[in-house]
C-alpha cells in the first residue's frame, strides 16, 4: 500500500480548486528532486537538551565563521538560536511511517525548463514552498487541477523563488536559489565588525530544520486543550547532498528543508487584516463614508470615539515603535463591546461606499457604488482577474446568505457587538492572544534573541499566523457546520450559550523557537534565569500585540501597510476595528490565565459561517500579496 500522510484532531484540509486559491494561494513554483536524503522527523521524535555549558560552548561556536571548513567559509554564518539542538529519539524514528516517494530526496525550486522532472507547487515567501498531495496515494498533484481530498506539504528552506527561464538571464535569484548576501555581524561582546560575513539565504540548515519540528509539537501540543492548534505538523528533514549542484555555494556548508504537513498559509498581516479593512469599507458604509469626517487625523479619531458609549471614549493610549524606530504615543478610543454601524442590508440599508471602491481602484465598482451591498459586491467581483472572480462572488453569496442569521446570533448575546465586522476583529483578536498566553504558560518563546546583528530575531508578530480553512476543523465541528443552516432563532439561540466554534487562526514558522529549560544569552553564555525568561516572553507578547495594531517593526513585516496611508475618511474605522482587536487579544489573554471574566463574544455556527465568508472576502482582496 502506497505511503499516506498521518491525520490528528485538526486534519489536513478537503481541498477544492477555490479552497486551495483562497487558502494556500496560487503564485506557480517548480520543484525538482536533486541529491540528497530525508529523515522522518515526527511528532516525538526529538526532545530538548537542556543548556549546560558544555552544549552551550558547543552551540555557541555559531557565532563564529566557518572557517573549520577552509578559509572561504572562515565570513559565512548561520543562524544561532540561543538553545542547544535538539536530541532524536531513534525509536520514534523507526516506527513513523514511510515517508511519500516525492518527499525522500530534497526538492529544489527551479526555472521552466531546467529539468525534465518538474514538480509543480505553490510559493509560499521566498524560501519555501506548498506541495499538493493525493491524500491516499501520496503522489504530487498539480495546484491548478485540484480533485478529491487533498494535504498540503510545507518545504521550508528548499531555495529562494525563482522564475523566468533557466541559465540566469530573468531569474530573481540564480539557480540553485541559494543566494550568498552580505549580512551584519558584530561581535556581541566586543561589538567588532566582520565587514566581510557573508550568509546563504534560501535554505534552512540541519540545527533549524529540526527545532521547527521539535517546537510544532510542542506549540500543538499546548494550544490543543483550548480546542486550538499549530498550523504544521513536523514530517521530516530532507538534508542537501554537498555539491548536488556545480552552483551551489558553500557545498561543505549542511543545508536542509524542514518538511511539515500544513493546515493553511495565507497570513493575517499580509492578507487578512488589509482584506477585512477593504470589505469592511464595503459593508460598513455609515462609518466610512466619503467626507463624514473632514481630512483630518484629528476629526477621524473624533468621530471613531463617537461611535462609542460614552463612558468607554478615549480609554486607551497605545505606545507602540513607529516605522522610523521611535517610540510614539497613540490615543485611540477602544471598548470591548464596540458597535459598529450595522451591515447594510436587513436593519441599516443604505448606498455602498464609494471611498472603499476608490481605495481598491475599481473603476466599475465605483460606477455600481450607489447600488445594494451585493451590487456593490459584485461589481468588485467584476474587475477581479481569474479565479479570484469566481471565488469572490463565492464568498460574496455566502457573507449575503449569513450576516442575517449571524445578526440575530449576536443581537441575543449581551455585550457583545452588533456587528459581525467588529465581532471578526475581536475574534482575531482573541485568538491571538490566547495562542500568544498558551504559549507563554507553556514556556516556549517563538524567537526572540540577537545572535549577529544590532536588531534582534522576532518571529512573535502576526504574519506567522495563517488562516484556517473551514474543513480544517475538528471532525464533530466541521459536520456540525455543514449541516443545514439553522433558522434565526435556533442561531441565536446557540450564540446565548456561548458555543465555541472552531480556531480561525494557528502559529508557524517555529524554527527559532525554544523553551525554558534550553535558553541561554548568546552574548554571556549563561542559561537564562526563569525571570529574563519571563522577559523575553512579555516582549514577544508586546510585540505581537504592536504588530496586530500597525507597527511593523518585525522579521517578515517589511512592506506592510499598516493603514496610516489611508484617506482620513476611513481611518475611524481603521483605528476603531484596530482597538476592537487590541481589546480581543487582552480578553484572550487574560481568559487562558484565567484571569478574565466570561466573554461575551463567543461565536456559533451562524455567526462562523458569517465571519467565514467574511475572511474568504479578505484573502480573495488581498491575493496577489506575497507574505
Amino acid at each position: 500500500m502506497a505511503a499516506s500522510l498521518p491525520t490528528a484532531p485538526y486534519t489536513s484540509p478537503l481541498l477544492d480548486q477555490t479552497d486551495v486559491h483562497i487558502y494556500f494561494g496560487s503564485m506557480r513554483v517548480l520543484m525538482c528532486p536533486v541529491a540528497g536524503d530525508a529523515s522522518a522527523r515526527p511528532a516525538g521524535s526529538l526532545r530538548p537538551q537542556e543548556a549546560a555549558p558544555e552544549v552551550v560552548a558547543l552551540t555557541r561556536k555559531r557565532l563564529e565563521g566557518h572557517g573549520h571548513l577552509g578559509a572561504e567559509y572562515a565570513h559565512v554564518y548561520v543562524p544561532c538560536v540561543p538553545a542547544p539542538d535538539p536530541l532524536v529519539e531513534e525509536r520514534a524514528v523507526a516506527a513513523a511511517d514511510p515517508l511519500p516517494a516525492v518527499l525522500q530526496r530534497p526538492l529544489l525550486k527551479v526555472a521552466e525548463g531546467h529539468s525534465k522532472e518538474q514538480i509543480p507547487a505553490i510559493r509560499s515567501g521566498g524560501r519555501a514552498a506548498i506541495l499538493l498531495l493525493d491524500a491516499e496515494s501520496g503522489a504530487p498533484v498539480d495546484p491548478s487541477a485540484v480533485a478529491g481530498q487533498v494535504q498540503a506539504v510545507r518545504l521550508k528552506g528548499c531555495g529562494n523563488y525563482v522564475a523566468g527561464e533557466y541559465g540566469g538571464r530573468s531569474l530573481r535569484f540564480p539557480h540553485p536559489g541559494m543566494p550568498v548576501a552580505p549580512m551584519q555581524k558584530l561581535n556581541l561582546m566586543t561589538f567588532e565588525a566582520d565587514e566581510q560575513a557573508v550568509e546563504v539565504r534560501g535554505v534552512a540548515f540541519p540545527h533549524t530544520a529540526e527545532r521547527e519540528a521539535m517546537m510544532s509539537a510542542a506549540v500543538d501540543a499546548s494550544l490543543r486543550p483550548l480546542r486550538l492548534t499549530a498550523a504544521i505538523r513536523p514530517l521530516a528533514v530532507q538534508s542537501f547532498a554537498s555539491g548536488f549542484d556545480p552552483s551551489e555555494p558553500f557545498p561543505l556548508l549542511p543545508k536542509s528543508v524542514a518538511v511539515s504537513t500544513t493546515l493553511g498559509e495565507r497570513r493575517v498581516a499580509s492578507h487578512l487584516l488589509p482584506g477585512l479593512l477593504a470589505a469592511a469599507r464595503l459593508l460598513l458604509p455609515g462609518v466610512a463614508a466619503t467626507g463624514s469626517y473632514g481630512d483630518s487625523a484629528e476629526s477621524a479619531a473624533a468621530a471613531a470615539a463617537a461611535l462609542l458609549p460614552p463612558s468607554r471614549r478615549g480609554e486607551f493610549v497605545h505606545k507602540q515603535w513607529s516605522d522610523d524606530g521611535s517610540f510614539e504615543e497613540t490615543r485611540h478610543a477602544v471598548v470591548p463591546s464596540f458597535v459598529a454601524a450595522g451591515e447594510p442590508g436587513a436593519k441599516y440599508g443604505g448606498p455602498a461606499d464609494a471611498a472603499a471602491s476608490e481605495w481598491l481602484g475599481t473603476e466599475e465598482a465605483a460606477e455600481h457604488a450607489s447600488g445594494t451591498p451585493g451590487v456593490a459586491l459584485a461589481a468588485v467581483a467584476l474587475t477581479l482577474p481569474g479565479w479570484r472572480r469566481a471565488a469572490f462572488e463565492r464568498a460574496a453569496g455566502r457573507w449575503l446568505a449569513a450576516r442575517g442569521p449571524a445578526g440575530a446570533a449576536l443581537a441575543a448575546r449581551e455585550g457583545a457587538p452588533r456587528s459581525v465586522v467588529a465581532h471578526l476583529y475581536w475574534r482575531v483578536g482573541r485568538e491571538a492572544g490566547a495562542i500568544r498566553e498558551a504559549m507563554t504558560r507553556a514556556g516556549v518563546s517563538w524567537g526572540n534573541y540577537l545572535d549577529h546583528g544590532v536588531e534582534p530575531h522576532n518571529n512573535s508578530h502576526p504574519n506567522n499566523l495563517v488562516v484556517l480553512p473551514p474543513s480544517a476543523l475538528p471532525e464533530p465541528a466541521a459536520a456540525a457546520a455543514s449541516a443545514a443552516d439553522a433558522s434565526a432563532a435556533s442561531a441565536a439561540s446557540a450564540g446565548a450559550a456561548g458555543r465555541s466554534w472552531g480556531a480561525l487562526l494557528a502559529p508557524l514558522d517555529l524554527d527559532m523557537a525554544s523553551l525554558q529549560v534550553e535558553a541561554f544569552d548568546n552574548a554571556s553564555g549563561e542559561r537564562l534565569s526563569a525571570e529574563a525568561f519571563a522577559e523575553t516572553l512579555e516582549r514577544e507578547g508586546h510585540e505581537l500585540l504592536s504588530n496586530l495594531l500597525g507597527s511593523t517593526a518585525s522579521t517578515g513585516l517589511e512592506g506592510i501597510d499598516s493603514g496610516a496611508g489611508a484617506p482620513a475618511a476611513a481611518q475611524a474605522l481603521h483605528w476603531a476595528l484596530r482597538d476592537t482587536l487590541w481589546a480581543g487579544f487582552k480578553a484572550g489573554r487574560a481568559a487562558v490565565a484565567g484571569s478574565g471574566p466570561d466573554d461575551p463574544h463567543l461565536t456559533c455556527p451562524a455567526v462562523d459561517r458569517a465571519c467565514r465568508a467574511l475572511c474568504e472576502l479578505a484573502l480573495v482582496l488581498m491575493a496577489d500579496q506575497v507574505s
